[in-house]
């Protein structure tokens, strides 16, 4: 199968470069550290024709404005390219949103899979200090919800008909405080393989398996 990934939202670097001058955006957008190094995906999928894409959220935006601008953007490209293709009687590539599990503060204290009866599940995952002010991964959760409830209301049809799918490990994640590449660095967003990260995997997989018999034979094969 050919498919592309992408690295951030963004849909075009050049439509970024006057957005640092937007009152509205906050010192870490403005400065453009992470989208500057950032590759849009767009010109991917025009030069390799996928028959897959998987979008993440990323963790390059830090201010919910900012994420909203680029997912709209990113859906209407989208969206703009899916009835181009109807038009003109091509297959569109199939879509997987992935959601995006933030990081766990503190990591280095857990040894094992966070318990319901600890308040992993029910407490959900408090991010304050350096987690909230610099990393911003407070805000990912409500990202998460936006963008699947906009991917609902934007290709309906296509969630119905298995284009356009939500690939949820935000939730699956929360309770594995334990999985993360601690070491000397003490980091605590990136996981341990084998880990939470074959989960996602699994489950990617569980859901293309479900699409699989509808793609062409030189596709699925």
């Amino acid at each position: 199968m050919n498919f592309i990934r992408n690295d951030a939202l963004y849909t075009s670097p050049v439509k970024l470069i006057g957005w640092d001058q937007n009152p509205e955006m906050n010192g870490k957008e403005k400065s453009g550290i992470d989208w500057k190094a950032s590759k849009p995906w767009t010109p991917y999928l025009e030069s390799q024709k996928p028959e897959l894409v998987v979008l993440n959220l990323g963790l390059h935006v830090h201010f919910d404005p900012f994420f909203d601008s680029l997912l709209e953007n990113a859906l209407g490209y989208l969206k703009g390219k899916r009835e181009a293709d109807e038009r003109e009687g091509r297959k569109a590539p199939r879509v997987v949103w992935r959601t995006t599990a933030a990081g766990h503060p503190k990591c280095w204290q857990y040894e094992r899979p966070m318990e319901e009866d600890e308040g992993g599940k029910e407490g959900g995952v408090k991010y304050e200090g350096v987690y909230k002010e610099r990393f911003t991964w407070h805000l990912i959760e409500g990202m998460n919800q936006r963008m699947e409830r906009r991917v609902m209301e934007a290709f309906g049809k296509g969630v119905r008909e298995g284009e356009v799918m939500v690939l949820k490990v935000h939730k699956v994640t929360e309770l594995r405080w334990d999985g993360h590449l601690v070491g000397e660095g003490k980091d605590c967003l990136h996981y341990h393989v084998p880990g939470p990260a074959d989960w996602w995997t699994r489950i990617f997989v569980e859901m293309l398996d479900e699409v699989l018999p509808s793609l062409p034979s030189s596709v699925s094969t």
